[in-house]
């Protein structure tokens, strides 16, 4: 069993266009695993089905264990555990970068005290003023929606393009706490555009092309186990290009 599955699940809009088709993978618990494909090929989709956003056609969303479209106690305490940063941020611009981390912690349920604390800890680690959100580039954005996903100390992070169009120094930054976060356990699932981050942070590896999975398993093993992968570029081509 892995800290998030899907299993047999099947997504379409409008009835028509069919997004997700009988997918099914496992992202093993502690893992950093990177969720790669080209655009349209379900990423967003299986990111949005994980974080409760929209529901499933067919098959089941898990964490833990815990089928996150049951109207149970569990299934909404497994949704407190659970991290995420979309790739479009959901920052309140009028207010300062510690207000929005305030708000988002006190969210998930923690105290103003605990708040305040995380909140000053998060700004100085991601190197961030505290002033209005609104005076912020496109990287200290990103930062701050990074920050405000794992106040609380997520069990699982989801990430939506994390380090899409940031700075080099947002990049660095946001690449080692990804690190940091996995040292001490937590189990991070991600989706890019960047085969090189990936390399760089990754464990494990999923490819989904036109609604299906093509590859998944731990980088290093998929790169072992076939003679003519001599990167992880050669496995992204190999099965894009099929």
């Amino acid at each position: 069993m892995g800290m998030i599955e899907l299993k047999n699940t099947d997504k379409s809009f409008d009835n028509v266009i069919k997004v997700l088709d009988n997918v099914s993978f496992a992202v093993q618990k502690n893992s950093i695993t990177g969720y790669l494909g080209p655009n349209g090929a379900g990423k967003s989709t299986t990111i949005k089905l994980l974080l409760g956003l929209i529901e499933v056609d067919n098959g089941e969303a898990m964490i833990n264990g815990v089928n996150l479209y049951e109207d149970s106690d569990l299934s909404i305490q497994i949704r407190k555990s659970v991290g995420c940063m979309l790739e479009y941020d959901t920052l309140y611009p009028s207010l300062t970068a510690k207000e929005n981390i305030k708000y988002w912690g006190q969210l998930y349920g923690l105290n103003i005290n605990e708040t305040e604390i995380k909140a000053e800890n998060l700004l100085k680690k991601m190197k961030l003023k505290n002033i209005s959100v609104s005076k912020y580039s496109n990287g200290m954005k990103k930062r701050l929606s990074f920050a405000k996903s794992i106040i609380h100390d997520p069990e699982v992070l989801i990430l939506d393009e994390p380090t899409s169009g940031v700075d080099f120094e947002s990049r660095l930054i946001i690449r080692e706490i990804i690190k940091e976060l996995h040292e001490k356990g937590s189990t991070i699932f991600l989706s890019s555009h960047d085969l090189e981050e990936v390399r760089k942070i990754c464990t494990d590896i999923i490819i989904i092309n036109q609604g299906q999975i093509q590859v998944q398993g731990k980088l290093n093993d998929i790169m072992q186990n076939n003679e003519n992968y001599n990167n992880i570029e050669d496995i992204y081509t190999s099965v894009i290009t099929e």
